[in-house]
């Protein structure tokens, strides 16, 4: 009886000392933006979506009624433990919708909820694109299409395949929900495709895009981003020519583009004189663009520039 006695209360000792992160509700906090100057109108609904990473099925849901609220929209996503099953993981998207279709939508984030409070910061919308794929991947003499701007989606000889991410080691690697046994897995542009038993390890994805008559509006210079509230454009013309803002001044060159390759020749600028850190900012813009010997897109539209040193500039459009 003594016996039965000090286990029951060991048992209840224990369970009083369960971490509350793991018995306790989670909030995942976070604000859904995109960088158009597009005004929302007053029935758009932001809509908050946590999935199960290896099932993809919907576990909570929230939506935001805006009423002519415009981005950023921040929002608490509440959730209950017992909702979350024995799912292995979890993935979290935002949307905005207009009468249910969906308008922009964030990429899905992997994220675990091991806390009462889970942040996982801005998640940057892009346009949704309907039925139309963004970009091509090509594995030999393989030819898929491939859209990543609403979760994922491969269209492989007329079949539509939709993807969900799974663990990998590293890159991203996707699942087809429709057969289990196709997988892709991409680290940057490059990647591998398996179906059907048959691999395909020289996979390229190549994303459409326009390089001319629009402004490309640069968010990154060589990986260390860029000053707040300064601004470095480009707009390259069908004529060859460059020009754009630099950080304090306007700047001008030419350029050409063939294939994936890229030249910038004669460059100049106009000679105002800036706060320094905005000074050291624009010479190492000119820098790397000057530099720059090749350009792709990236399968959400943004525009990277490299040099054969390793220096890139990053950039998307208004």
């Amino acid at each position: 009886m003594r016996f039965l006695l000090v286990l029951a209360c060991s048992l209840l000792l224990a369970a009083c000392a369960a971490p509350p992160s793991q018995t306790g509700p989670a909030i995942i906090n976070g604000e859904l933006t995109f960088r158009e100057r597009i005004a929302l109108p007053d029935a758009a609904e932001a809509v908050i979506a946590l999935r199960a990473a290896d099932s993809d099925a919907v576990l909570v849901e929230q939506r935001i009624a805006l009423a002519g609220k415009q981005v950023p929209v921040r929002f608490s996503l509440p959730v209950e433990r017992q909702r979350l099953g024995k799912a292995k993981g979890y993935t979290l998207q935002g949307r905005i919708v207009l009468a249910d279709e969906p308008a922009w939508v964030s990429k899905p984030i992997a994220l675990k909820l091991d806390g009462t409070q889970v942040d996982v910061g801005v998640l940057q919308l892009q346009r949704a694109t309907g039925n139309g794929f963004t970009s091509t991947l090509q594995c030999g003499e393989l030819t898929a299409a491939a859209d990543f701007t609403e979760g994922a989606r491969l269209q492989i000889a007329g079949k539509l395949l939709t993807l969900r991410q799974v663990e990998a080691a590293s890159g991203v690697k996707y699942q087809a929900a429709e057969e289990p046994g196709t997988t892709l897995w991409l680290k940057g542009n490059e990647g591998r495709l398996e179906r059907h038993g048959k691999t395909y390890p020289q996979c390229t994805l190549v994303t459409e895009g326009k390089l001319t008559s629009v402004e490309w509006v640069v968010e990154d210079v060589d990986g260390g981003g860029i000053i707040d509230d300064s601004r470095i454009t480009m707009i390259f013309d069908e004529e060859g020519r460059l020009g754009g803002r630099a950080s304090c001044n306007g700047y001008f060159a030419g350029y050409e583009a063939k294939g994936s390759t890229l030249s910038i020749s004669h460059p100049g600028s106009t000679l105002m004189a800036c706060a320094e850190a905005l000074m050291n900012q624009e010479q190492r813009f000119l820098a790397t663009l000057g530099a720059a010997k090749r350009y792709r897109f990236l399968p959400d539209g943004a525009l990277v520039l490299e040099t054969d040193d390793g220096r890139s500039l990053t950039a998307r459009h208004d």
